[in-house]
């Protein structure tokens, strides 16, 4: 491994791989692997979860989300499959991590985000603002 592998080391999973054209002295390069991002389909619940993040706007923590979604369901649950839909979101890049000092964990729908297939990042209704004609 090349001392310049381990300087530019992120986090990733190293695979050695062989250059086009290898040094002298037969050294093969190191790189960080970006993880794979899942191509599963999404849940219906968790499409369902999606599209109130993207039209209601604003961040959300998990338990927010499984409150809203699951209002009858007992606490414990509707604070459990909130987080599974969230961490499924995240793992397809559908949703993006409020950047925040806190450690309280909130998601919203950017324009940096992925889209789930067949869907826009535009909200189907628009929250109405009082005092401001749209």
């Amino acid at each position: 491994m090349s001392a310049n592998a381990a300087e530019t080391y992120n986090g990733g999973v190293y695979r050695l791989t062989a250059r086009a054209n290898p040094p002298a002295d037969g050294a093969v390069e190191a790189r960080a692997a970006k993880r794979p991002r899942s191509l599963d389909p999404l849940s219906p619940e968790a499409l369902a979860a999606w599209h109130v993040l993207r039209d209601e706007g604003g961040f959300w923590t998990s338990a927010e989300l499984g409150r809203q979604m699951l209002p009858d369901a007992p606490l414990v649950r509707a604070n459990v499959s909130g987080g599974r839909w969230m961490s499924a979101l995240i793992k397809r890049g559908h949703v993006a991590l409020q950047p925040s000092f806190r450690r309280v964990k909130a998601y919203g729908v950017t324009a940096r985000c992925i889209p789930p297939a067949g869907e826009s990042l535009e909200p189907v209704d628009k929250p109405q603002i009082q005092g401001i004609e749209q």
